[in-house]
């Protein structure tokens, strides 16, 4: 008997008690855990009456992001019988909260160790506090408040070790304080107040970011754990307009021990800040760095060799000038991913950032088989002058190819706000013709759009009919039809085969539009 808990990419990472600094995990556990990536929350599946147990099949799911699973050990069940399994599942603001609850209501013998977290004499609130055991397996994990103190209880007897982690994710968007995430799924009045904080800001989370890695220390009642203030790193832009901000370490990341409890670096880099009106700022571990401040491929980079202190402001003037501007030509990008995409990790805010900083003018919010509107973001967010957005669904079934469709407009009284649940109906289809013509048929405000992505292997239309480029043949004439619009022949800078292909259909009467994507889960991922 199992549970699993599912989580969006952009929202959580897992925590699992007894994981040891390899990644191993132990046989068998009493709860498994989620944090928000800034500490916004915590959650926990917890064992009322029996141990949970490693499930290989199950653990397969973990691959595919932020879950957690609770299964009981395998039970034989005769007809007719019954079996009762008990679980807790706790949400609190944080994991020591949830253990220290679970261990009352299991009389566990307890004794609580605790202490204080500081940087340069001052409090640090929102640091990571890791509770281990002798081994430097993970006990539970806390979260100092305002005053910088923490506290968790553990077994008694348990030789605890601790150590305070304050790096943060590394990724930045230029939002104000507090500002949360929007989903075009919630009830209407938490969009409401999602679109509020995004303009706004609100009471924010505690969340310690740049203040690298603490000692690990001996756990007491009053365990006193040191880490480094940060600097600040300010960036202008000459012109006020987006930009993307890359921080590399000049010569190599200074914190190497216990990274395995920390986010990791972001793409190998210090540090990206995505900026929306000019100006941004980064919390840094002191060091030397190297910045590249751009705006795609239409700008001439900055790039910049800049000196970090501890608590102090290191300002950077970027003015990034034209390098070309072709008149009437808008840079579009029609193939990228966010959180309603069960793979995409990042928020939709933050995809509309990533793109006005990469000077795109015209994203698509072509989510896996869901139709979400983005343009409700774009006036909270400020963007509404340099950014618009079309709305649109990337329809995903197997075997037959990805194909994306815009424009759409959401029906929010149909599952998945009106996608083309493909699941319900493939098993009818003769051929592709018949997926195409049901993606024409999505809720539109005008004539639906077909677009072939990512042509080749198993999720490419052309790879899923067999087509071959020297002779123009079909070897799958039911996964076949020709009644699309356009086709990706740029996908993440990947384009030899494509083109060749995009050539064939040319060479024999198909006049599909030729298009460049980036195809972006993540805040990087080829974006313009």
């Amino acid at each position: 008997v199992s549970d699993i808990f599912f989580v969006a990419y952009d929202v959580a990472e897992s925590v699992h008690p007894g994981m040891a600094p390899d990644g191993t995990r132990p046989a068998s556990y009493d709860w498994t855990g989620l944090v928000g990536q800034r500490n916004e929350v915590a959650v926990a599946l917890m064992q009322a009456d029996q141990s949970f147990v490693t499930n290989s099949a199950l653990d397969l799911i973990s691959e595919i992001g932020p879950v957690i699973i609770a299964a009981g050990p395998s039970e034989l069940v005769s007809e007719g019988s019954t079996i009762t399994a008990s679980r807790y599942l706790g949400v609190a603001p944080d994991l020591a909260t949830l253990t220290d609850a679970w261990h009352a209501t299991q009389d566990n013998n307890t004794e609580t160790v605790g202490g204080s977290v500081t940087a340069s004499g001052y409090a640090v609130q929102g640091a990571r506090v890791h509770i281990l055991d002798e081994d430097m397996r993970v006990l539970t994990q806390a979260i100092t408040g305002d005053n910088g103190l923490w506290q968790a209880d553990v077994a008694a007897g348990t030789q605890a070790q601790v150590v305070a982690t304050g790096r943060g994710t590394g990724v930045h968007y230029d939002l104000p304080i507090g500002a949360g995430w929007f989903s075009p799924y919630s009830a209407a009045p938490v969009r409401l107040g999602g679109l509020a904080a995004l303009h706004g800001g609100a009471e924010p989370n505690p969340n310690a970011e740049g203040y690298g890695i603490s000692s690990t220390l001996p756990a007491d009642d009053n365990t006193s754990l040191v880490l480094t203030r940060p600097g600040t790193l300010k960036v202008s832009i000459s012109d006020g307009g987006p930009a993307v901000v890359r921080v590399d370490f000049a010569s190599g990341d200074p914190e190497t021990e216990d990274t395995w409890l920390t986010h990791d670096r972001p793409s190998g880099a210090a540090a990206w800040l995505y900026i929306k009106d000019g100006l941004g700022e980064i919390p840094l571990e002191p060091s030397e760095y190297t910045v590249v401040v751009h705006r795609g491929a239409r700008y001439d980079p900055i790039i910049r060799s800049v000196e970090i202190s501890s608590g102090e402001i290191t300002d950077l003037a970027a003015d990034l000038e034209v390098v070309m501007m072709p008149p009437g030509i808008w840079a579009a990008d029609p193939h990228a991913h966010a959180s309603p995409s069960p793979d995409g990790q990042l928020p939709m805010e933050g995809r509309l950032l990533t793109h006005a900083a990469h000077g795109i003018d015209i994203h698509f919010g072509t989510d896996h088989d869901h139709i979400a509107d983005y343009r409700v973001l774009l006036g909270p967010l400020g963007l509404h002058e340099v950014l618009a957005s079309i709305v649109a669904s990337e329809v995903s079934p197997p075997l037959r190819g990805h194909h994306n469709a815009y424009p759409l407009q959401e029906a929010p009284d149909q599952a998945s706000n009106g996608g083309l649940t493909w699941w319900t109906a493939w098993t009818d289809w003769a051929s592709t013709a018949d997926m195409h013509d049901q993606i024409r048929v999505l809720p539109s405000d005008g004539e639906v759009l077909v677009q072939a992505n990512h042509p080749l292997g198993s999720g490419g239309l052309l790879g899923a009919a067999g087509h071959e480029p020297n002779d123009g043949t079909i070897a799958h004439p039911e996964m076949w039809s020709p009644n699309f619009d356009a086709i990706e022949v740029l996908n993440d800078g990947r384009y030899g085969d494509y083109l060749t292909h995009y050539l064939d259909l040319i060479n024999r009467g198909l006049n599909p539009v030729p298009v460049g994507v980036s195809d972006s889960h993540s805040h990087r991922g080829g974006v313009g």
